[in-house]
């Protein structure tokens, strides 16, 4: 784990959403689908997400 990046899915009722955090220290940034990008998933992608927010 180069960024200490972890995919993670957290369970709502009947629904599943999955999302990514990275970081090292007391917080952690976490990116949640759809904020940004439209309805894309991030299912797999916390290395490749990591490497482009490394500066935060």
């Amino acid at each position: 784990m180069l960024w200490n990046e972890k995919n993670e899915v957290v369970s709502m009722d009947r629904t599943e959403m999955s999302y990514v955090s990275f970081g090292y220290g007391p917080r952690a940034l976490v990116l949640l689908p759809g904020l940004s990008d439209g309805l894309t998933t991030v299912r797999g992608m916390a290395l490749l997400l990591a490497g482009a927010y490394r500066l935060f």
